[in-house]
């Protein structure tokens, strides 16, 4: 892995046309383009009676894709089918509403003699919710942010650390242009010949960012969002 250049998707579990989505595509279409290193989020169930591991973006009322459990259910079905293969994940945890206990991790067991690095590319636009503000994933611009940035970026930190990232990290995958994407630019990175393929099923979720329903529904979960984190800290300070 350390001599690889490997493609990373960013909030892997977030797809579709929800306004919060980082990707078009569940993971199971991601496994089949040939994806292989997933960045998860997780938080406890909001709902005190369910003990489940949830995978969210930011808050559960802001996109919630189910429990965590079942995802991972998911990709091991993918290993039993396809032995050869090595999956990597990275799990996240918003606010630090879990312990150590919740997520077993081997990062404290990693050899730091050989450290990895990953580069986070994709760009967001902040939007403006009454009293909140908030950064939501850049869908319409992702075919430009996913190609000759993208390169342009690569090739700055290979520069600056001396080696290629180990990860690059993006948002929506599947876009870029045909010969300069993110696949195609791991490919020249690793030597390997790239041969122009269309991902994901072709057909595009709506993009829903701009409609009114899409602005109604964003106010009303950033909202819910809101109370909830502000019951949350309640409860935090009454019980200290």
């Amino acid at each position: 892995m350390r001599n690889n250049f490997v493609m990373a998707t960013h909030n892997s579990y977030a797809f579709g046309n929800a306004i919060a989505a980082n990707q078009h595509y569940n993971i199971s279409t991601q496994l089949k383009d040939g994806v292989r290193v997933f960045l998860l989020a997780v938080l406890k169930n909001p709902d005190p009676t369910k003990s489940d591991i949830e995978l969210c973006h930011t808050s559960c009322e802001l996109l919630d894709a189910g429990t965590a459990a079942d995802t991972l259910q998911n990709i091991a079905t993918f290993l039993q089918n396809n032995p050869n293969d090595i999956i990597t994940i990275f799990w996240r945890n918003y606010f630090s509403n879990l312990t150590a206990a919740d997520i077993k991790t081997a990062s404290d067991k990693a050899d730091q003699r050989r450290p990895i690095y990953m580069l986070n590319h994709f760009l967001y636009t902040e939007v403006k919710s009454g009293p909140l503000d908030i950064d939501l994933p850049t869908r319409v611009t992702a075919n430009l942010t996913n190609s000759a940035s993208l390169q342009k970026h690569a090739q700055n930190c290979t520069t600056i650390f001396k080696q290629f990232p180990n990860f690059i990290t993006v948002d929506f995958y599947d876009q870029g242009s045909p010969n300069l994407n993110p696949f195609s630019i791991v490919a020249n990175y690793n030597g390997v010949q790239y041969t122009p393929t269309t991902y994901g099923n072709g057909v595009l979720p709506n993009d829903i960012a701009t409609s009114n329903s899409a602005k109604i529904d964003l106010q009303t979960s950033l909202f819910t969002a809101f109370v909830s984190l502000l019951i949350v800290f309640i409860f935090a300070v009454v019980e200290l």
